[in-house]
């Protein structure tokens, strides 16, 4: 006996499976594709030309109003210097990099802290410096004592305290004491180096514009929720970013500001506020009760 088998429906469903998962597959891929190509141009340096860095400075928040300087960065610091270099005639990049490491040496010069393998695994996409007051204690026999304070934003919380952790150990090993402290829901770390109860100040003559990551000038941190890191020279000056952050006299609820922020044009990489007569005073062209009747604005 001889039997027939009819395979001709199995073969057809077969055929008709065998198309549709390629068809799926090539939309898959097409996905996949169109996502790469997406991120890699979103991260190319060359996005910045077009599409400009964070459209607003949130760590504004932390800079009181009347701080005489806030600049921000809106965008990754590398990714600028991604940039310089990727426009820069080929014959003159290698100087460009010698050049951006030497900005970057000189900035962390005595931290024992590197930017590429410290801070550019977590940093994000805003750096935002603030002289938050021309002199601390308002005491002229000691010159003047200026509060700097860096706001860095963080994808990467644990990273962020990795670094910090790993410079404080260094001051410790140094001879800093270390203080912490909880205020306003953060906890804060000082060095002490003068006495126990004593912060240390560092005179600096009028005019004078030091770097703020110096280890004499790195005197506090802290890190807030799972989005910014707080470095000042003074424990007085994260105490008064964080009160500003809370209260209506941070920077980002002025007015002003935010009405010279809306009337800004865009893409842009950054921005800076001046406040005019604050800097004239830290500047030491105009002094304290002559700017009450100047009329000056901020700018």
């Amino acid at each position: 006996m001889i039997a027939v088998i009819d395979m001709s429906f199995p073969v057809y469903m077969k055929a008709r499976n065998f198309f549709s998962l390629l068809a799926v597959l090539a939309a898959l891929l097409l996905a996949i594709g169109l996502g790469t190509f997406w991120t890699l141009t979103a991260r190319s340096p060359l996005g910045l030309l077009r599409h400009g860095g964070q459209l607003l400075p949130e760590a504004a928040q932390f800079v009181p109003k009347q701080s005489p300087i806030a600049a921000s960065v809106l965008v990754a610091p590398h990714r600028l210097t991604d940039l310089w270099q990727l426009l820069a005639a080929p014959d003159i990049r290698g100087d460009i990099q010698a050049e951006v490491k030497r900005i970057e040496g000189s900035l962390l010069a005595g931290t024992g802290l590197s930017y590429q393998a410290d801070f550019r695994p977590w940093l994000g996409e805003e750096v935002t410096f603030a002289l938050t007051s021309p002199d601390l204690d308002e005491t002229d026999e000691n010159g003047l004592q200026p509060g700097y304070l860096w706001v860095l934003s963080c994808r990467d919380r644990s990273l962020g305290q990795e670094t910090l952790d790993l410079y404080w150990q260094q001051r410790a090993i140094s001879g800093s004491r270390l203080v912490f402290e909880q205020f306003a829901g953060s906890q804060l770390i000082s060095a002490r180096t003068v006495d126990a109860g004593t912060p240390t100040k560092v005179a600096m003559p009028k005019r004078a514009i030091l770097s703020p990551t110096s280890p004499q000038l790195i005197e506090a941190s802290a890190i807030v929720g799972d989005r910014f890191v707080l470095l000042a020279n003074s424990v007085l000056v994260l105490k008064q970013a964080l009160t500003a952050a809370q209260s209506r006299i941070g920077l980002s609820r002025d007015a002003g500001f935010q009405s010279a922020l809306a009337a800004l044009p865009g893409p842009r990489v950054g921005l800076v506020r001046i406040n005019l007569p604050q800097s004239l005073r830290w500047l030491g062209l105009v002094d304290g009760p002559k700017l009450l009747t100047t009329g000056l604005g901020d700018t």
